[in-house]
């Protein structure tokens, strides 16, 4: 953290208590942010929502499980997105919000890709022409596992294994990451499923299909 900025702790519950205990960063903050709070708290000046635009505040820290209703706020006082900050609950990392995915346009979720993205880029092939895709799917699994989904999980067709091989390290990946959600939500361990006649395609008719670059190539058949 820049020992130069101003910060502004956004909230003053258990979740700051935690943080500040763990970071000793005390001395950097100039104020704490509450919506029912106004007052004081560690000595230092809490003030509402409405207020931060007074202040000469560089950036905020959001110590709260609130974050989506907390970001709308800051946004709606002009406070940029890059000048926020989120603390995890359970780990206490201090993580930018640009590192969070936007689901919607008040809905944001932490999975931290950026690790994930080291343990699996050994399946993914270098004849893959969308990563991004298997990207996609790495993302759909974590999100079963943060909304707590029960059941196993299943591919139909396995072709040349690199999307099972993916799809085992991600549930490997998130089943230690998230052990403790998991723990707490009763989840059984999962497994993956494998469906495949290794039989092919039946024959392609359609002209769609037929102009299809993986069937022309014959890479489909």
């Amino acid at each position: 953290m820049n020992s130069d900025k101003k910060i502004a702790i956004w909230g003053t519950g258990s979740l700051c208590e935690r943080y500040l205990e763990a970071t000793q960063s005390l001395t950097q903050v100039v104020c704490f942010i509450d919506s029912n709070n106004a007052g004081e708290f560690k000595q230092k000046p809490v003030i509402v929502p409405a207020q931060i635009a007074q202040q000469d505040i560089d950036s905020i820290i959001i110590c709260s499980t609130f974050v989506d209703e907390i970001v709308s706020l800051c946004l709606s006082v002009n406070v940029e997105e890059h000048r926020i900050s989120v603390v995890l609950p359970r780990s206490l990392q201090h993580v930018a919000l640009s590192e969070f995915i936007k689901l919607d346009a008040n809905t944001y979720y932490y999975l931290p890709w950026k690790a994930l993205e080291d343990t699996l880029s050994p399946s993914l092939s270098s004849d893959i022409v969308f990563p991004d895709v298997y990207k996609e799917i790495a993302k759909s699994i974590a999100y079963v596992f943060i909304s707590s989904v029960d059941g196993d999980f299943a591919e139909f067709g396995t072709c040349s294994g690199y999307s099972s091989s993916l799809i085992s390290r991600t549930i490997d990946y998130y089943s230690k990451h998230l052990a403790n959600h998991e723990d707490m939500h009763n989840m059984t361990p999962r497994e993956l499923c494998l469906f495949d006649s290794f039989q092919g395609f039946p024959a392609s008719t359609m002209e769609e299909d037929l102009a299809s670059p993986h069937v022309a190539s014959g890479a489909w058949g």
